[in-house]
């Protein structure tokens, strides 16, 4: 279910704001639909909690074939996680950028432009160029491709190249996800089990 939820809310947070950050004028249209973009913000906060409740849930089950890749899945999510609050955090402050900027008589509309362009670079390096770079790779080669154009400003984070380089990861955790509600998650027979936490090892 959380694979689901993480899923939906990413889907969902590009739905409500790329629109909004592709038009023309983007702090006066930040500014007209903030509600939009606060709802994206929080949609990938939502996004974030996933992932690490998924990676905290199916901790114990890994735990029993190796602690160390348990531990790695934890640290790799929770490292996910953390991008995602940037990019939400980058989110909040273009909303609050856009209103200084429509309440000021005599605005600069060069420095305030290039600083939400900060926030919007700031937003799309952390939750996509980091994550298709230095996270998900591992076993999805179109996503690093992707991840590589984008960081070398190759393609745009909402262009349709990206969007379909992200279509196999997708689909796969997608499967995964209606798989482990279906058919449930436990260690194959002849796992090799760990002791509990806090059992004591006899030799």
């Amino acid at each position: 279910m959380l694979f689901l939820v993480a899923t939906a809310a990413g889907g969902l947070s590009v739905a409500v704001t790329e629109p909004v950050l592709g038009s023309g004028d983007l702090l006066t249209g930040v500014s007209a639909h903030k509600t939009q973009v606060l709802l994206g913000a929080l949609l990938v906060l939502v996004m974030g909690v996933a992932v690490v409740g998924l990676s905290v849930a199916a901790y114990p089950v890994l735990r029993r074939r190796s602690q160390g890749l348990a531990l790695g899945y934890v640290a790799s999510r929770t490292v996910e996680a953390m991008l995602y609050a940037l990019g939400a955090i980058s989110l909040i402050s273009l909303v609050v950028l856009s209103e200084q900027y429509v309440a000021a008589p005599a605005p600069d509309a060069t420095s305030f432009g290039a600083m939400a362009e900060v926030l919007v670079s700031v937003r799309d390096w952390g939750t996509a160029a980091v994550l298709d770079t230095a996270v998900f790779p591992v076993g999805a080669v179109l996503y690093l491709a992707g991840g590589v154009l984008l960081a070398l400003d190759l393609l745009g984070a909402s262009s349709a190249a990206l969007v379909l380089s992200n279509v196999p990861l997708g689909v796969n955790e997608l499967v995964l996800a209606v798989w482990l509600i279906a058919k449930g998650f436990s260690a194959p027979a002849g796992a090799p089990q760990h002791p509990t936490d806090g059992a004591l090892v006899r030799g």
